[in-house]
């Protein structure tokens, strides 16, 4: 029908390793899992099961950037400076984040409660961050939460309140 699920112009500087999730009975599209075909793609999503409705998509793609930032909530000490966009269309629900930290700054052997999903409206952290750390496991780096819902137009990254450098 002409839907537009990632707009180039929309999500200028969050071309990296873009994926998404999503449905369309038009084209019997049913992806419910999916991470960038790219060797540098360290984020995947699971929806976990059928989307509810027709047309119902999460995109995401990062900024690039490298290293390590300190714009963190309060609580925590450092977050990756790289940072990803969602583009959400329809209701897609709460899905299931995993990330590779193997590559990462981040260090990768802290219990689960020292590492957060970080979702925002924008890409200051410090403030009004929504905290996700549900259902958070850590298994040879890879982190992965449960029970995350990403709005239109969100921002994302993870923090730990560990300043280990891993």
């Amino acid at each position: 029908d002409g839907t537009v699920v990632w707009d180039h112009s929309a999500n200028s500087g969050y071309a990296n390793d873009v994926a998404g999730i999503g449905r369309d009975d038009n084209t019997a599209l049913d992806q419910q899992k999916s991470r960038s075909i790219n060797t540098t793609s360290a984020v995947t999503i699971d929806k976990g099961g059928a989307f509810g409705t027709d047309l119902d998509y999460i995109v995401w793609g990062h900024d690039g950037a490298a290293g390590l930032s300190a714009n963190v909530p309060a609580g925590y000490v450092q977050r990756l400076n790289k940072i990803w966009k969602t583009d959400v269309t329809g209701t897609p629900g709460n899905v299931s984040f995993t990330i590779d930290l193997n590559s990462s700054k981040l260090p990768t052997d802290l219990a689960t409660g020292n590492y957060a999903l970080l979702i925002d409206t924008d890409t200051d952290f410090s403030s009004e961050a929504t905290i996700h750390t549900t259902g958070a496991s850590i298994v040879a780096g890879i982190l992965s939460f449960t029970g995350v819902n990403f709005p239109d137009g969100s921002y994302f990254t993870i923090a730990t309140n560990n300043n280990l450098i891993g």
